[in-house]
């Protein structure tokens, strides 16, 4: 009778811890949801019962994301705190700014993210390991050359995007002298910029008015795409990162919205859709000055013959093609004109620069295709649009008609002299005695009979 009490104790205490076991598995597991989504969910909770059922019974092992949770601390939860298996994941405040905008109030973009603006980082980095950079600016240039070149022109693009105080600005020439020096002062303050003073000075007023009339092109564009997405009122109260609300309030109303600045655009635009392909190039971040100046220290100083630059700058290697159908004629005219141009053996070789005039038109101040002035035996040929022949026929007219002058004069001075001597000749039959006449003296005066 005590056996038969004793087995039957054992057996209930068995079942009650069973089910006890099963219990706990079965609540947990409804506790702690899955922060996967759609069908990983069934997955991982069907995966996770299936381990619960398998395991040898008579053994309870408990999970480590349950070994914390008792009954009495589930009881202690609010129901509102409790995590609910369909419950919706919160969103992430940084990817919202990433959409919506930033912190600040910039204008959102919804693009794929790409690299931001330059911030001297690297040109930093460098100034603290080795000093100020040199940056080589020559005289044909006008422009900085060599491996630090970019960098530099990188570093103006800093100063103006975050020391401009009004970058409404017409032109960087109205831009106060007490506003430019110290931006100045900060690009020299890392760069050894080596060249004349006045090539240096000019250089660093062109970089810097292009690096002005970029950074408001680029925020022009921002403001065109921001209106057109989000209207005119939100992206008046949402400027862009380091442009202040009054900067950003007088470049829409004084600037981009004046009738003016509209019709000048249109032309502009205008003349971009006539002529597409004008002025492309795959010159890249390296400029044309810097690849022509490379050019010039391996060949001895000399400049690269023009068809070698040109195309360096307009053919694509790795498509094996032009870039465009009129570089490929502006190339092959170059080949033409120096072929032509051989024939005659006496004839003086071209020059880079008189190929680039002929070929590609003159323009003031500037050689195109080459990146450099025009040198002092170029100037009066580009700005008058002249080919090299065109000046030697021009200088060989001029000797002509200076000898032809010559002669004349030579011929006008025998005729005087021939008319001298006949005017001396009648004096003395008439009897007068002149200082020029033989047996004559310095002294004496002609005098007539009976004087």
């Amino acid at each position: 009778m005590n056996a038969l009490k004793l087995k039957k104790l054992a057996a209930s205490m068995d079942s009650s811890q069973s089910k006890g076991a099963h219990g706990k598995k079965k609540r947990i597991s409804v506790e702690v949801p899955s922060t996967d989504d759609g069908d990983s969910d069934d997955e991982s909770s069907n995966s996770f019962m299936h381990e619960v059922i398998e395991m040898p019974p008579g053994r309870i092992r408990r999970s480590p994301l349950q070994h914390t949770t008792s009954e009495a601390q589930l009881a202690a939860i609010p129901p509102m705190s409790r995590p609910e298996e369909d419950s919706p994941i919160p969103p992430n405040p940084q990817a919202d700014a990433q959409i919506g905008g930033t912190s600040g109030g910039t204008v959102a973009s919804t693009n794929t993210r790409t690299r931001g603006p330059t911030r001297g980082i690297g040109v930093q980095r460098l100034f603290d390991k080795d000093g100020k950079l040199p940056v080589p600016i020559p005289q044909e240039f006008r422009k900085p050359v060599g491996k630090n070149a970019s960098k530099c022109v990188n570093q103006i693009g800093v100063q103006v995007r975050q020391n401009m105080p009004n970058i409404g600005v017409r032109k960087w020439k109205k831009v106060a002298d007490s506003i430019k020096q110290p931006m100045y002062q900060c690009v020299e303050d890392k760069f050894d910029l080596q060249g004349d003073s006045v090539d240096v000075n000019k250089s660093l007023n062109t970089k810097f008015a292009n690096s002005l009339r970029q950074h408001v092109y680029r925020l022009h564009t921002k403001y065109k795409k921001a209106k057109l997405t989000h209207g005119d009122e939100y992206v008046r109260n949402h400027p862009p990162e380091n442009v202040t609300a009054e900067n950003w309030i007088e470049l829409i109303d004084k600037k981009w919205t004046d009738s003016d600045f509209k019709e000048l655009s249109l032309k502009n635009k205008k003349n971009r859709n006539e002529n597409p392909d004008k002025n492309k190039h795959r010159v890249g971040s390296k400029s044309l000055a810097v690849r022509v100046h490379e050019g010039m220290e391996e060949n001895d100083g000399q400049l690269p013959k023009a068809t070698v630059i040109y195309r360096e700058t307009h053919y694509d290697p790795k498509k094996k093609k032009w870039i465009t159908s009129e570089a490929e004629r502006n190339y092959e005219e170059m080949l033409r004109l120096e072929e032509e141009h051989l024939v005659d053996p006496d004839a003086i070789p071209l020059t880079p620069e008189e190929v680039s005039v002929r070929v590609l038109k003159p323009r003031s101040g500037y050689v195109k295709g080459l990146g450099i002035r025009p040198s002092s035996s170029l100037r009066t040929i580009a700005s008058s649009g002249m080919s090299r022949d065109d000046v030697q026929r021009q200088i060989a007219e001029i000797k002509e008609a200076a000898n032809s002058e010559i002669a004349e004069l030579k011929e006008a001075n025998k005729r005087h002299e021939e008319m001298t001597a006949n005017i001396l000749e009648f004096l003395r039959s008439q009897g007068f005695t002149t200082p020029f006449g033989s047996g004559g003296s310095s002294s004496s005066s002609y005098r007539g009979d009976g004087n």
